[in-house]
């Protein structure tokens, strides 16, 4: 790159996440400002009609930014959003199996009426309606159709739900071929019912509890809109049962998915590295990327910069959807860790321009960095995954993009490289002078470098071990490349290929991983780990 030219990327992709997280603020607020879970309590309007204590859990933000559930909207890596998560949709199917057992449960003064199991449905203060259960004289009058006053006969078992029957909904009708199944829980929202007298009462009443989405894990509770508003859930005031709704439609925003209850939104692994979670993540990440990462960037140039952040910052996501399945996660750690895991390939460039003891100074000083980065890693509000992947991404793709790496059959010297390059030509000599050279090579001799061969030294008869055989096929495998930094380039391509397809297959194939160790990695136990590991908590409002 040349000395007048500037780290545009770095500025670029500086400029939007600063613009990114302004906006994200304007629009959406900061959240409570705290180290630990927030515990709120108060008193709303419950579906019986009567006052409830109510107590949650809310994620506070230790960076003075927006609430999680407002990053998740926003392009957040979250796992129940990029697949079906089975844990999860475990969680919910079991919810949808127990609602097909439910039934509407009416006052007896007609002041409302909510679905419900027949445990909760109070017997003194109102009635509950189900199917397959035998009504009494009570219940029976209210079921009359609209030609006659006679007693009529429901032969589905699955219901009563309350505000909708598929034998009075106009739009969708539920006529052959389409008829409605004989289980509530498929049952289409229905946007038109038959007016007129005669109606069935749990189509009369007035309903008090409709489907509320709770927090960020696709949860939902028959509630009312206040009830709804406090624990800050997305209340559904058209559908009236929670298997008529997809929560992590509301939940992951963005453009909806292709597929019904399939999350497809893959995209997150690169639209999350332009967002912060607060104020003081931005500072972080504009200190590093303006003073580090454009220095770097002076010396590959911009496209390839983009190629080292992209690739580690989408890959270390990658492996944070894994590894921390039901926690969001923003901004470009991941990437940043790759962009300084570059150094290493650096110093292996420059070692014969370093003294002995200032090359081994800069790496120890290196480890103790990357070593205090996942050390940081291990307070919950950072994703220690994402670092750990991202500087093995960003140190292979390192070796991939860096224009000036060699790796010839001798210890590449830049000393003698620079020299060679700048004597001048001459018609025997093309580059360089032989007495320059040959001086060059004798004091690394002398130094103790010794003879190589093919890149390694000879120690004599070492018999047909693994060790000699890996040899073997390594000098094999060079010398089918005239241009040996070609050669790691290629076994870095592979090895990077490699990782990223055992990541996706274990990301899209949903391979369930036995790693109770792994949430102390992201978080050690003296903290809340909150769901910053492989096993769900469910953060449900009591």
């Amino acid at each position: 790159m040349g000395v007048d030219e500037r780290p545009w990327f770095t500025y670029w992709i500086s400029t939007v996440q600063t613009f990114v997280c302004i906006l994200s603020l304007l629009f959406y607020g900061f959240a409570p400002f705290a180290l630990e879970m927030r515990e709120a309590r108060g008193d709303v309007m419950d579906i019986t009609l009567s006052s409830r204590r109510v107590a949650y859990l809310e994620q506070s933000n230790p960076w003075f930014g927006p609430h999680y559930a407002d990053l998740i909207r926003l392009g957040a890596v979250y796992s129940p959003c990029m697949r079906r998560e089975l844990e999860m949709w475990k969680a919910i199917e079991e919810d949808r199996r127990i609602e097909n057992k439910t039934g509407c449960c009416i006052t007896n003064d007609r002041s409302g009426c909510y679905q419900s199991s027949e445990s909760i449905c109070p017997r003194t203060m109102a009635r509950w309606i189900r199917w397959d259960k035998p009504l009494t004289a009570a219940s029976k009058k209210n079921f009359l159709t609209h030609e006659s006053k006679t007693i009529w006969t429901q032969p589905r078992k699955s219901g009563a739900v309350c505000g909708q029957d598929p034998s009075y909904c106009r739009l969708p009708l539920s006529v052959a071929p389409y008829e409605w199944p004989d289980d509530s829980t498929q049952w289409p929202i229905c946007r038109e019912n038959h007016n007129g007298p005669g109606l069935p009462e749990h189509l009369t009443c007035q309903i008090t509890g409709r489907p509320c989405c709770i927090q960020f894990q696709g949860l939902c509770r028959i509630a009312t809109k206040e009830y709804c508003d406090f624990v800050q859930g997305i209340w559904h005031e058209n559908a009236t049962l929670c298997s008529q709704v997809n929560c992590f439609l509301g939940i992951c925003g963005m453009i909806p998915f292709f597929s019904g209850d399939n999350p497809n939104q893959i995209y997150r692994l690169f639209t999350s590295l332009f967002i912060h979670a607060g104020v003081i993540h931005l500072a972080l990440s504009m200190a590093f990327q303006m003073y580090f990462m454009a220095y770097q960037e002076n010396l590959i140039g911009s496209k390839r910069m983009a190629i080292l952040y992209f690739a580690s910052g989408i890959s270390g996501n990658l492996a944070s959807a894994i590894f921390v399945p039901y926690y969001p996660t923003v901004g470009p750690s991941s990437a940043q860790c790759g962009v300084f895991s570059s150094v290493v390939v650096e110093l292996w460039h420059f070692r014969h321009l370093l003294d002995p003891f200032e090359l081994k100074f800069q790496s120890i000083a290196h480890l103790i960095v990357t070593l205090l980065v996942l050390c940081i890693g291990l307070i919950p509000w950072i994703d220690n995954w994402s670092h750990l992947f991202g500087t093995i991404f960003g140190l292979i793709t390192s070796i991939i993009v860096y224009p000036y790496m060699d790796f010839g059959d001798k210890d590449y010297d830049p000393l003698l490289q620079y020299i060679s390059s700048t004597v001048p030509k001459s018609p025997l000599v093309q580059r360089g002078s032989m007495s320059t050279i040959i001086n060059i090579a004798d004091m690394r001799t002398a130094q103790g470098y010794g003879q190589w061969a093919n890149a390694f030294p000879y120690r004599g008869d070492q018999g047909r071990t693994p060790v000699f055989t890996a040899q073997v096929i390594w000098k094999f495998l060079r010398k089918k490349f005239n241009n040996k930094r070609s050669f790691y380039v290629f076994i870095s391509a592979i090895v990077f290929s490699i990782l990223l397809s055992i990541l996706l297959v274990v990301f899209f194939g949903n391979v369930k991983i036995d790693c109770p160790w792994c949430t102390h990695f992201n978080c050690l136990p003296v903290f809340q780990c909150h769901n910053l590991g492989l096993k769900l908590k469910k953060w449900l409002p009591i």
